[in-house]
Order: C-alpha cells, then structure tokens, then sequence
C-alpha cells in the first residue's frame, strides 16, 4: 500500500510541475506577443523607431529564454521564430532608415 501511496504522490507531483511550466510558458509568450502587437500600432502610426525599439526588446527577451523555449517547444517552431524575427528586425531598420520608401503618392 505505501507503494501505491508514493507512486500517487509521484504523479501528483509530476502533474503540477507539467502544470506550472505550462502555465510560465503561456505568460511568457502571451507577454511577447503584446508587446509585439503594441509594436505592430507603433507601425501603422509610422512610428518605426519605436516599433523597432520594442521589437528588439521582445527579440532580446526570447533569446534570453531560448534554452527554456527550445526544450518544451518544438525546435522547427523556435527556429522559424528566430529567423522570423531576423527578418522583421531588418526591415524594421531599412524602413525606419528610409521612411520615404513604400508611400503612396
């Protein structure tokens, strides 16, 4: 019976550890994508500098917890973030360089 008891107990913890680093994993991303849904506002208002200064930020945060999010999330999704940000942060930076560009006349 004390088998059954600490196996249970073994679950139980197993089940809430699964449990917090869902719910860390949730806040984490749900914290970036606001800030990079601010940054997507700062860009529709030609507020490129800004834009780029918090999506940098959000880039920095995501590295700063890449060995977190490479462990629990899949690796191709992880990647494909990166490269994803790479992309954004240099247009960022070419946009906000030449803001004539891309305006309708």
């Amino acid at each position: 019976m004390k088998r059954l008891w600490m196996a249970v107990l073994l679950l139980a913890a197993l089940l809430s550890l699964c449990l917090v680093n869902a719910w860390y994993s949730l806040t984490l991303t749900r914290q970036l994508s606001e800030q990079l849904d601010q940054a997507q506002a700062l860009v529709e208002q030609d507020q490129w500098d800004q834009a780029r200064s918090i999506t940098q930020e959000v880039y920095d945060s995501w590295n700063g917890h890449h060995f977190y999010l490479h462990v629990f999330l899949r690796h191709s999704d992880t990647d494909q973030i990166l490269r994803t940000f790479r992309q954004v942060l240099t247009y960022l930076s070419f946009r906000g360089s030449f803001p004539f560009l891309g305006k309708a006349s």
